[in-house]
């Protein structure tokens, strides 16, 4: 009975490798999935965010544009996980993107902790977009996708991202992370130094800020508003206030149409009367944007970007010798006749646009003021 025990193996199952559901959720795992990502996500046989990485590390312009439905096509449960905890998950794919840069050597750990590098991290969709009108409740805290005209941009300023705070009766240095968008921090009331026995506790409100240890980036404000043809008839276009930050700001200027994709927080307003309480005001936390907007169909169709077939039948159109004659019947159906007046709009039209392409900026400027000295 001595040796009962011989040729077996005993082992006590932790459950701390297994690809359940706990573990697979975890902060660890999700910043690991963020990695391989950005390593093996290709679209055929280019890798796209590898090219990112190296160009951004290269050229030090350290921000990669990433695309949601990329992601989605990688792995949606984590793609799902970032849409509904951006806050929480956005900073993970920010430290997954330098661990990347680091396993594919295009740069290293001493020369990322001696520069100082954080890599910002955007994020574009194509998806069907939702209007200003639409962001009620549900979407608190949740990334979202609006697309509108800035109406106006503010001046570039310092928002600090950690404020160190020293205690003025002991020297003891405190640092409190400041949240991205508009919100602020809060001051500890009380020294938290760990006392020797009889030493007198601090005063109150004993913590004063350090302007020159603490941390900033480059922040903005923009006012989005709702492009014309989406406002309903009979009704005001509606705006939000929205933040950027770091090499989003000065991406696009008033009345520059936009895409925005971007977080909907919440933030306190003080009306400034005492005898009524502060409201919360939405506005949107932006993560990244496009210039422009296409339109979609009901069956997200885009209406701005012509397919292979769409272009194919624009050729064949083209070459159409009966072409004028069909342009002129599709010009004001419901009217009878007139095809020489409808034919002559057509050809104004046609000759108008081969000359502002031909005359140049100058020649412009100069018909301008000849159309003024006649009138």
């Amino acid at each position: 009975m001595a040796d009962f025990d011989q040729g077996e193996i005993f082992y006590s199952d932790q459950g701390l490798d297994a690809p359940d559901a706990s573990n697979t959720s975890s902060p660890a795992h999700t910043l690991i999935q963020f990695r391989e990502f950005l390593r093996q996500f290709r679209i055929d046989e280019d890798f796209v965010y590898r090219d990112m990485l190296r160009g951004a590390i290269g050229m030090k312009q350290y921000a990669i544009d990433v695309d949601i439905d990329h992601l989605m096509e990688f792995d949606d449960q984590l793609t799902n996980e970032l849409l509904l905890r951006p806050s929480l998950n956005l900073p993970m794919f920010e430290k997954a993107a330098l661990k990347a840069a680091v396993m594919m050597a295009f740069t290293t750990d001493a020369a990322i902790e001696e520069d100082g590098i954080s890599m910002q991290v955007t994020l574009t969709s194509s998806k069907q977009p939702i209007t200003i009108r639409q962001m009620l409740s549900g979407q608190v805290s949740r990334v979202v996708t609006i697309p509108g005209i800035i109406i106006a941009a503010s001046r570039v300023k310092a928002k600090a991202t950690a404020i160190f705070a020293m205690c003025t009766q002991c020297q003891h240095v405190k640092k409190v992370p400041v949240r991205a968008g508009f919100a602020g921090a809060q001051l500890p009331r009380v020294c938290d130094r760990e006392r020797q026995e009889g030493e007198p506790a601090c005063p109150l409100d004993s913590f004063q800020i350090q302007p020159e240890k603490c941390e900033y980036v480059d922040q903005q404000t923009w006012k989005l508003q709702e492009s014309p043809e989406m406002v309903p008839t009979g009704e005001m276009p509606r705006s939000i206030t929205m933040s950027v930050d770091r090499r989003l700001v000065d991406r696009a200027n008033p009345g520059t149409r936009v895409t925005v994709t971007g977080i909907m927080q919440i933030m306190t307003h003080n009306n400034g009367k005492d005898n009524q309480a502060a409201t919360r005001v939405p506005y949107l936390q932006v993560l990244g944007l496009r210039h422009g907007f296409e339109q979609r169909t009901s069956e997200n169709e885009s209406l701005t970007e012509f397919s292979p077939a769409e272009e194919e039948e624009f050729m064949e159109l083209s070459r159409d010798p009966r072409l004028l004659d069909r342009l002129t019947k599709s010009i004001a159906p419901s009217i009878f006749g007139s095809d020489d007046v409808k034919k002559e709009r057509i050809q104004k039209q046609r000759i108008q646009s081969r000359e502002s392409k031909a005359e140049n900026p100058k020649q412009r400027i100069q018909k301008q003021r000849i159309q003024k000295q006649r009138i």
